[in-house]
């Protein structure tokens, strides 16, 4: 087994040090509450609401956008008859795309394969001359796997990120800043929930129009692209 080497990390999308904190997002959760003096909702358990409510604005945004919060890093990958193996990265969400690295030329994508079938029957040896199989790769609990890599590359793992817990009060989610007031609407919810009741109505209305205004937000971003012009002569 080995570990991540050469990392070099990108990602589509960087949050801008702005929008609401988590102390400022437990007073506004609280206001929706109609408990601003937290006699109701605890703070532990408000937290938990806000996390939660992070992570459904997060599936809003990865249904418009599965490569919204994508990170890339580079795997080193070393030839051998047995599987190469990787730990996954500490904030690995969801698997992207892989790819084998070719220093000229287009990349390579890699072809998942059961881990149970990870070795069919079968010899390379009678390949027609100049083909090769593309790399193959299994994930494992917190492991991805490539299989008898038959030499050394670079392989590039694209992923969607998990969103960083927020716990003390100076903490900012990297969830767009123009949406925090919807994390905290949707933490509301949870917290009516918890308690049996319904979201009084014109804070629902709120929470979806905002909730498609997110997804609106994401798909159009998706559609920008540079404007050019055309100087005839």
């Amino acid at each position: 087994m080995s570990t991540i080497t050469g990392a070099a990390l990108t990602s589509d999308y960087t949050p801008a040090d702005s929008g609401l904190k988590l102390g400022e997002m437990l007073s506004v959760t609280r206001e929706y509450l109609d408990d601003p003096n937290g006699r109701r909702h605890k703070r532990n358990v408000l937290v938990r609401h806000i996390n939660a409510a992070q992570a459904d604005c997060k599936r809003v945004i990865e249904q418009a956008d599965d490569s919204f919060f994508s990170v890339m890093v580079d795997l080193t990958v070393v030839s051998g008859d047995n599987d190469y193996e990787f730990d996954l990265p500490a904030d690995f969400s969801k698997l992207l795309h892989i790819e084998k690295v070719v220093a000229s030329g287009t990349p390579t994508p890699a072809v998942p394969i059961n881990f149970a079938r990870r070795h069919p029957i079968g010899d390379e040896r009678f390949l027609p001359e100049g083909l090769s199989t593309p790399p193959t790769y299994y994930l494992r609990d917190d492991k991805i796997g490539i299989v008898k890599p038959g030499d050394s590359y670079t392989l590039r793992l694209y992923y969607s990120r998990a969103l960083p817990r927020l716990d003390a009060d100076a903490d900012s989610s990297d969830i767009p800043s123009d949406y925090h007031d919807l994390v905290c609407l949707q933490a509301a919810k949870r917290g009516f929930g918890s308690e049996q009741r319904q979201m009084p109505p014109d804070l629902e209305g709120l929470r979806q129009e905002l909730t498609a205004q997110l997804r609106t937000y994401v798909e159009d971003r998706q559609r920008q692209y540079p404007t050019f012009v055309d100087l005839l002569e």
